[in-house]
């Protein structure tokens, strides 16, 4: 019979892996913050992995200083 679950939070993700029931893709920091991060094994597969970040808003409102603060540092940092 097939099962399947769902959880928006972070802590709860790796619980069912660490049993042995599934497999997630996460980044890297939720394994460390993972209570038992030793009962998580981790592929490996050596090959970088690029995703394009898009910047959506309003046309008709501007970005906030906080937003135009971190696109800044984002495109120096590109």
């Amino acid at each position: 019979m097939p099962q399947r679950g769902f959880s928006n939070q972070i802590g709860l993700i790796l619980e069912p892996v660490a049993r042995g029931l599934g497999f997630a893709v996460l980044p890297r920091f939720t394994r460390l913050v993972f209570a038992r991060p030793a009962e998580i094994a981790v592929a490996t597969d050596n090959v970088e992995l690029v995703d394009t970040i898009w910047l959506i808003h309003r046309a008709e409102w501007p970005l906030s200083a906080r937003a135009q603060q971190a696109l800044r540092w984002l495109s120096s940092n590109m």
